[in-house]
């Protein structure tokens, strides 16, 4: 049970890594943490706000997190693993065009 746990979450780190660079946040997001709970992350120098944006999407898209993933073995299955992707896929499009985040990019500072 522990291994299907493993190789689902790292899938899942594998996946997300591909969509931060899919949206161009390379150089903002990272994935943090240990296999059995990865975590979103900015990178060093990046405003911590990035992260609240993305919560706030998320949460928009029905996933409700603090910042970490905790796994369990439910989790492991097909469809609600698909169902995950696509709910964080369209929290990080409504990232990227966030009219907030659009101006800590361009370096303006903004308070929540």
């Amino acid at each position: 049970m522990i291994e299907k746990i493993r190789k689902f979450s790292e899938k899942f780190i594998h996946d997300m890594q591909k969509m931060i660079s899919k949206y161009g946040f390379e150089n903002i997001f990272t994935i943090e943490g240990v296999w059995w709970r990865p975590a979103f992350g900015v990178k060093k120098g990046v405003n911590k706000n990035y992260l609240n944006i993305l919560r706030r999407n998320l949460v928009k898209n029905r996933i409700l997190i603090g910042n970490s993933f905790n796994f369990c073995f439910s989790h492991t299955s097909n469809e609600i693993y698909k169902e995950l992707i696509t709910k964080i896929d369209k929290a990080f499009k409504l990232t990227k065009s966030d009219k907030i985040r659009k101006r800590y990019y361009s370096g303006n500072n903004v308070r929540p």
